[in-house]
């Protein structure tokens, strides 16, 4: 009776790992790595413009299926000056997350039996969004002693006469590592004559340096390729609007009615009053999120000077809300991550949900913790002893 791709696409990892840790959610010691949901609440401007919208009858309707034409406005203005890419309303659609996004992409570009290349680690919803659609996950395995910089031959020579698209995640989910623009041009060059596309997550675009190699650079400022490529992003984490669900997508203008076909099936349009909430932030929250960048970026150059005198463990990258830890012991990432509940009190993401290949890494989300949790975290990790 069932549809036999969700035979290939393993359960929420979020969910299982937030049911094993229902009996510590109560200790005060407990601390929450696994998922990447900001500590705080949204700025004060956004909830108090809010309040005021809610008396508005215009803020419970639909908006046009692309979205709000104010908010499109404000993201062009966003993605010139953020993302260096000149563009038009008419080449935005404003989605319900940037998870709704990516999916409907797959869903517009992909057959059953068509390849995307996901760069392992990788951001487990994209995997079980492949796999939905029909689609075959086609895995290249990042080397972390190369900080999960892409491997440009290996791309390469995996691609087949069935690859659509590759999916770059930048920051990445799971490592927090920043691809940088030299190694991004690279692959421009690798897709500049083929037919595939690029679909490139930026939702944590905005929790880097402004300066060196780790500064955030999108893809889809390069011209030659510029019409190959989906830029995805969200508002989740930039505005802590996670619950609120507004993301968006940008892409040549030849997509997008097509696109837009798989919108108005999903979900019609974003909801409108996270819409608003978001124009918000980008109209008048830059102070705030310079100040939440400050925090993050406070926990990222702590983590880059730490090192586990445990020689069980090693920090491998830290970036934008996320570290990965590799670990030494005769255990999986299941077993790792059960026994740091276990004895330590935190839920950890284990990195075979980010790849078969995982299954020494585990994944901590440092978003919604504060620095001396942080710390207080690893301590906690660099005392475990395999029992």
């Amino acid at each position: 009776m069932l549809n036999k791709n969700l035979n290939r696409i393993q359960p929420p990892p979020i969910v299982k790992l937030k049911n094993m840790a229902k009996p510590f959610m109560e200790d005060h010691d407990f601390i929450d790595l696994s998922q990447a949901v900001p500590s705080y609440p949204p700025p004060d401007v956004i909830i108090e413009s809010i309040k005021q919208k809610l008396n508005d009858l215009g803020s419970h309707i639909y908006t046009p299926d692309p979205g709000r034409l104010d908010f499109r406005e404000a993201l062009c203005e966003k993605f010139k000056k953020k993302n260096n890419i000149s563009t038009k309303v008419e080449n935005i659609i404003v989605t319900a997350g940037a998870n709704q996004a990516y999916l409907m992409t797959l869903m517009t570009f992909l057959n059953p039996g068509d390849e995307v290349i996901l760069l392992t680690p990788y951001y487990f919803n994209h995997h079980m969004s492949v796999c939905a659609v029909g689609g075959i996950p086609v895995e290249i395995e990042l080397d972390s002693e190369k900080k999960f910089q892409l491997d440009i031959d290996q791309i390469q020579s995996r691609i087949t006469s069935r690859t659509k698209a590759i999916t770059i995640v930048t920051p990445s989910n799971p490592t927090g590592v920043v691809i940088t623009e030299i190694e991004l041009r690279k692959l421009a060059e690798v897709i500049k004559e083929r037919d595939i596309m690029i679909i490139s997550d930026e939702t944590y675009e905005y929790f880097t340096p402004e300066t060196g190699h780790e500064k955030h650079f999108s893809i889809g400022s390069i011209p030659e390729i510029s019409d190959k490529v989906i830029t995805i992003g969200s508002f989740s984490k930039t505005y802590s609007l996670t619950g609120w669900r507004v993301g968006y997508l940008h892409a040549d203008q030849k997509y997008i009615d097509e696109m837009l076909k798989i919108q108005d099936i999903m979900v019609i349009c974003a909801p409108n009053i996270a819409q608003q909430a978001a124009l918000v932030g980008i109209q008048q929250s830059g102070d705030w999120l310079k100040e939440k960048k400050v925090n993050i970026l406070e926990k990222i150059c702590w983590l880059k000077k730490y090192e586990f005198s445990n020689p069980g463990f090693l920090l491998v990258s830290c970036g934008a809300f996320f570290a990965y830890v590799k670990h030494d012991f005769d255990l999986d990432s299941f077993e790792i991550c059960e026994k740091l509940l276990n004895q330590k009190k935190l839920l950890c993401i284990p990195g075979e949900v980010s790849g078969k290949s995982q299954k020494k890494f585990f994944r901590i989300a440092i978003g919604g913790i504060d620095l001396k949790q942080l710390q207080t975290a690893f301590s906690r990790i660099n005392e475990f002893i395999e029992p």
